[in-house]
């Protein structure tokens, strides 16, 4: 089994476990502490007050948060980092005191980190300014300008000679010349004007936390490893923009001939072609680059938290694997995190692609398995993020569920916005927060989350086979400007087929980083340990041509002690140099167990006795087994979302009880024994999910097993009824924009956005959407005299539509005269709509049957004035026009598609009741749906909610609020904001990046919106149960 002693820590991502037996767990499950629940990151993205922060906070706690993460991101307006900043940090830190939640600190102004918002820029020049990459040119004669260049070789056949010393007197002379230049990244407004910074440049990461850590401790402080756990990093990278460029850094060849005894200068060019010992050259390259990111940045970070009692946690760009450009080794990096984490965006399925997020069983399996073996007990992952407004609470379990299963434990929901006004509402949107229709429903999916965070940090996962990562082996054939297909990207591919089909089968393994080797790799007797692992087995991949000489040598002693060593191919070289001993010792059938990659994976050579499934295959089925003091914790979770997975687990034990995760309540459940193993049946229903306890030995006093109940239909007192809960709403986002007396017609509103504030000196376009501010860089310019725009939006109304009721919603309406027909409207105090900048303004006299002007007029221009979509509230259905729709008369409502019935943009709840007659009362009743669209379901039964539903199977038992006689039974279905807020041009594919709602060219007609279908399609039924 592996089981090495772990130390103890605190419970905040250090490595003690949250519970070591039954006892512990059980005590704890109904309602954990705060550090299992989830912690959203809390985007400040306006104006940051006070007030705000407090009822976040409030709603936060209210929905089952334990903490939050205070993320600044594009469109805050408030300063970063001046005293203001950390005041309202520190406001937070004592807000979260009071409701008992953490408060997280983010590092960055948005990402990736390290520049701290510009201000490391700033106050340190040399971290951007001496160049970050080299590029050559070749030439035939040296150039009169050859002292411009940093280093000249000369070419002569495959060799080179570094000329650099002499080339000034050899101008003019002919021959084969590489010219290298330093290169520089790019300024952008997303680095507040200035560039990244290195990251492997001396001092940088000193700077960057003099600027940003050392300012909270100034502030809180008093808090760290309290109230304040520790700091999330978001992305931090040493990639080069250029991708006909080399990644370098000012020591970087003395870095180089220090770690390998060679000079890299003449050998520079087998860094872009195959000459020379170009195999061993790029992977000491890359090596030279890790440790030089690692030691100076990486692990000054996790010093500074573990000289201040701090947890250092986010992610890096771990989904960028096999391309090694932002990054040679994620596990390497993870080893150095208090809680290592994971970026796991979209809301695409994806099981093959190695860049893919959710489905990435390679990006999750190497936080766990470099947590496992550093002994980190909490996992993070940063999830949701562009997963699109239309993501159902159905979804985010199913997501959920799936990471936990491959070892995530800490959820941290991408994003709880402060504001969706102007293009805040395309940043990657779902919000977690309520913006979101479905969001007073959440408090329970964030309770089962906090319950599996508690199960899955308890005990200990301890796997018996390691499968080393191919990753130094890409190191010697990737190059930044490989085209595709290329060898290190097929290299990829195959290993993350490899191991997604290993998991699949329910292999049960660790990754292996051969830098986590190096630094904590031994062998015991005939374990190969890894840091606080132990395994009785090692797999080699087919893609593992290489090994480094430290991993070579545990293996040969592994060997030695009949360790087991299976190998799918035959690595040839060490650190990537050719090896005859290595190519020997792993063609040794003695030493190594040899199989055949061609030929279809033998599971049998991964099978313990100490579980086995009986699973059809072609299943999603995930699982997630930990070892406690007395018996073991078995999650399983079925992440399809079409098919039920049917099956049996075997493993020792003698009892099961089911643990709730929906309810908290921990009961029996059935299973077959025969002597000290169990054979437990589990039957998942489509994005299903089953946590169990198997007891080593027999346990009195568990709750029994759920009664399987027969029920019968309580027919129907009336027919189906069918009412909205809020008005229509239809969504315009196409305008006519006047600039200085020329009208762009029907621009959608993006792009009017971006042209009126480039008209205005904002090249980029909206500096609240491309821009990071630097100090108050972006607001001071808001001193405009003259200038603005006017933007028009029309809309027809039709006869027979009740005009008096009709409001129309605009943003932050005070920037703005606002004119209906040329008659000024004005905003309702104290009220608004989805957002606090999103206001009603009651159309009343001025809306007439026909064609209707609003305009929003600007003058002079205002630095917050956002172009953006505006809405329209009544009593009302929709018909497609030639652009967009018309406003027609209302109808009757029904089950069925609220896009059919003229209501496609309504983003809130539909109520359908029917009412049933109960003679004498049962012992249970439930009510089940039929076919629904929606968010989530809730479902009330005279008057009182008996429950939500948002995943199979779609029940809720509602005895309690059943009476005798007439009983009145509603079910609310809960739509989202995507058919009001998009992007509604273009497909997405369930991967949303603000691009979707840019580049629409023409205003098109309703009917070619792309939005959901949602409703009631079905019925829903009573029935009773005996």
């Amino acid at each position: 089994m592996g089981l090495l002693t772990v130390a103890c820590a605190a419970p905040d991502g250090r490595n003690l476990p949250a519970a070591e037996d039954f006892e512990s767990l059980s005590a704890q499950f109904a309602a954990p502490s705060k550090e299992y629940g989830s912690a959203p990151l809390f985007v400040w993205n306006k104006v940051v007050t006070p007030e705000r922060i407090d009822e976040a906070m409030a709603d936060l706690k209210d929905k089952g948060f334990g903490g939050v993460f205070v993320h600044p991101r594009p469109g805050m307006v408030t300063q970063y980092l001046d005293d203001n900043w950390f005041s309202l940090f520190r406001h937070t830190m004592e807000k979260g005191r009071e409701l008992d939640m953490n408060v997280w600190i983010y590092d960055e102004n948005s990402y990736p980190s390290g520049f701290a918002g510009g201000h490391v820029n700033e106050a340190m020049p040399e971290s951007y300014d001496e160049g970050v990459a080299l590029k050559y040119l070749r030439a035939g004669v040296l150039p009169d300008t050859v002292d411009r260049f940093f280093c000249c070789l000369r070419r002569e056949g495959d060799a080179f000679t570094d000329i650099t010393a002499e080339a000034v007197s050899r101008r003019g002379e002919k021959g084969d010349y590489y010219l290298f230049y330093k290169a520089y990244n790019p300024t952008s407004p997303w680095y507040s004007g200035f560039s990244y910074v290195d990251l492997m440049h001396e001092g940088v990461a000193d700077k960057f936390i003099e600027l940003t850590l050392d300012g909270y401790k100034k502030v809180v402080g008093e808090e760290f490893g309290g109230t304040v756990p520790g700091w999330f990093t978001d992305e931090p990278q040493i990639v080069v923009t250029d991708r006909e460029s080399i990644r370098w850094t000012p020591d970087l060849f003395d870095a180089f001939r220090a770690r390998w005894g060679y000079d890299l200068e003449p050998n520079l060019v087998s860094l872009w072609e195959e000459v020379g010992p170009w195999r061993q050259v790029r992977h000491n390259y890359r090596d030279v680059l890790m440790n030089l990111f690692l030691d100076r940045y990486i692990k000054v970070c996790h010093d500074y938290c573990e000289r201040n009692n701090l947890v250092f946690t986010g992610h890096f760009w771990e989904h960028g694997w096999p391309d090694m450009g932002h990054n040679p080794d994620n596990m390497a990096m993870y080893a150095w995190q208090q809680m290592p984490g994971i970026d796991l965006l979209y809301n695409k399925f994806d099981v093959e692609s190695p860049n893919a997020h959710f489905g990435n069983v390679r990006s999750v399996k190497e936080v766990n398995s470099a947590a496992n073996q550093m002994g980190r007990v909490r996992k993070l992952s940063e999830s949701y993020g562009g997963g699109g407004w239309d993501m159902t609470l159905r979804d985010f379990k199913r997501q959920g569920d799936w990471e936990y299963a491959l070892g995530v434990n800490f959820m941290n929901q991408h994003i709880a916005p402060l504001s969706i006004a102007g293009a805040r509402k395309y940043d990657y949107p779902p919000a977690f927060t309520p913006h979101s229709p479905w969001w007073e429903y959440y408090r329970e999916l964030n309770l089962h989350f906090a319950r599996l965070s508690l199960a899955l940090s308890s005990g200990g996962q301890y796997n018996d086979v390691l499968v080393l990562e191919p990753t130094t082996s890409i190191w010697m054939y990737y190059t930044y400007n490989a085209p595709r297909p290329n060898r290190w990207r097929t290299m990829g591919e195959e290993f993350q087929a490899f191991i997604t089909a290993l998991e699949r089968h329910q292999v049960e393994f660790d990754l292996g980083s051969e830098n986590i080797l190096l630094n904590h790799g031994s062998v015991k007797g005939d374990r190969f340990v890894v840091g606080k692992r132990a395994y009785g087995t090692v797999v080699l991949p087919a893609q593992m041509e290489n090994v480094d000489a430290a991993t070579f040598d545990l293996l040969e002693r592994f060997a030695a002690k009949g360790g087991r060593i299976i190998a799918y191919g035959t690595p040839q070289y060490v650190d990537g140099a050719r090896s005859a001993e290595a190519e020997a010792f792993f063609a040794d059938p003695a030493k190594v167990t040899r199989a055949d990659a061609g030929e279809p994976i033998d599971y049998s050579l991964f099978a313990t006795p100490e579980i086995a499934f009986d699973v059809p295959e072609g299943n999603y089925l995930f699982h997630h087994r930990r070892r406690m003091d007395d018996g073991q914790l078995l999650f399983l979770a079925n992440s399809s979302l079409t098919r039920p997975v049917r099956g049996t687990v075997t493993l020792q034990g003698r009892q099961a009880a089911l643990l709730d995760t929906r309810t908290g309540e921990i009961r029996g459940y059935e299973a077959q024994r025969e002597g000290d193993r169990l054979t437990i049946a589990y039957d998942l229903h489509p994005a299903g999910s089953l946590l169990l306890y198997v007891f080593d030995e027999e346990r009195e006093g568990l709750a029994p097993a759920p009664v399987r109940r027969v029920l019968t239909a309580v027919p129907a007192a009336g027919g189906l009824t069918a009412k909205p809960d809020a008005p229509n709403v239809m969504t315009i986002d196409f305008c006519d924009l006047e600039l200085d007396g020329k009208v762009y017609p029907d621009l959608n509103s993006y792009d009017a956005a971006k042209l009126a504030y480039q008209h205005h000196g904002f090249k980029a376009g909206n500096p609240w959407s491309t821009s990071v501010q630097f100090r108050d860089h972006t607001v001071r310019r808001d001193t405009f005299t003259m200038g603005g725009f006017k933007a028009s939006y029309r809309f027809t109304v039709t006869p027979g539509v009740d005009r008096s009721r009709l409001q129309a919603v605009v943003e932050q309406p005070e920037l703005y005269r606002v004119t209906l027909n040329g008659v000024e409207l004005k905003a309702l105090p104290d009220k608004h709509w989805i957002d606090p900048e999103m206001r009603f303004m009651p159309l009343g006299d001025a809306v007439r049957t026909g064609e209707n002007v609003l305009t929003m007029e600007c003058s002079p221009m205002r630095v917050l004035a956002e172009i953006e979509p505006i809405y329209i509230l009544g009593d009302f259905r929709l018909e497609p026009a030639a652009k967009g729709w018309n406003i027609v008369a209302p109808g009757d409502f029904a089950a069925g598609s609220w896009k059919a019935q003229g209501w496609p943009c309504y983003p809130g709840k539909v109520t359908y009741a029917r009412e049933f007659d109960v003679a004498e009362k049962a012992p249970y009743y439930e009510v089940a749906l039929g076919e629904w669209k929606g968010t989530v379901c809730e479902v009330l039964v005279n008057g009182r909610s008996a429950g939500i539903v948002y995943a199979e199977p779609y029940t809720v038992d509602v005895t309690e609020w059943i009476v005798t006689g007439r009983n009145r039974v509603e079910v609310k279905v809960v739509g989202s904001n995507y058919n009001l807020m998009g992007p509604l041009h273009a497909a997405h594919f369930k991967r949303i990046t603000p691009a979707f709602w840019r580049g629409v060219k023409e205003y098109p007609s309703g009917k070619d919106y792309v939005q959901q279908d949602y409703g009631l399609m079905g019925d829903f039924t009573l029935a009773a149960g005996r």
